[in-house]
């Protein structure tokens, strides 16, 4: 009699015991914080942040090996080349905007006009600048074969006196600028 109440006393310990834990794991999940198992590692402080960077229009996450290789592809397509925030790795400090590395390729100028195609190497993106403000400028992508892939336009100002950027890797681009009344003049495809 008294091993069956100890074994009765040891059940019911193990059974609260297993409770708990029941109760702790909902409750983790419930919070959001996730559950590590012995198969699984807890997500690296990263991967939260990476998470948010993801989520904020204004920014995206690339693996620094894939950025080597490929760019930041269609998705810095649209952007700010200036403002949208390429993350790199997985801290709040590993990231660089695009035009953080470019590089003049051409321009075009007359007495009426002057656009700029600029390119960053890192990104692989192309976008059209000017020092004229109230124009419509433009950067236009193409395929190798000539097809016109994505026009990008923006209407300058004061402050903004560039256009949007586009994609470049393994494409061509050049920078536009329409004179109202007058033409569109670009520079050459590069």
């Amino acid at each position: 009699m008294w091993r069956q109440s100890r074994r009765s006393v040891e059940r019911r310990a193990f059974g609260e015991v297993r409770w708990i834990v029941v109760c702790a794991v909902v409750l983790a999940c419930i919070a959001g914080l996730g559950v590590a198992t012995p198969a699984q590692s807890a997500p690296a402080s990263g991967e939260n942040f990476i998470g948010r960077a993801l989520a904020d229009p204004d920014s995206t996450y690339i693996p620094a090996a894939e950025l080597a290789v490929t760019g930041c592809g269609n998705t810095c397509d649209y952007k700010d080349p200036f403002r949208y925030k390429i993350y790199h790795g997985g801290c709040s400090t590993c990231y660089h905007y695009c035009a953080d590395d470019r590089n003049f390729i051409d321009s075009y100028e007359n007495p009426i006009a002057y656009v700029e195609l600029w390119y960053s190497p890192r990104c692989r993106t192309a976008w059209a600048a000017t020092t004229f403000v109230g124009f419509e400028i433009k950067v236009k992508s193409y395929y190798t074969d000539g097809r016109l892939r994505a026009v990008a336009s923006s209407i300058t100002n004061e402050n903004f006196r560039y256009s949007p950027m586009l994609n470049d890797a393994g494409l061509l681009a050049h920078g536009c600028i329409y004179v109202p009344f007058s033409a569109l003049y670009c520079t050459k495809k590069y």
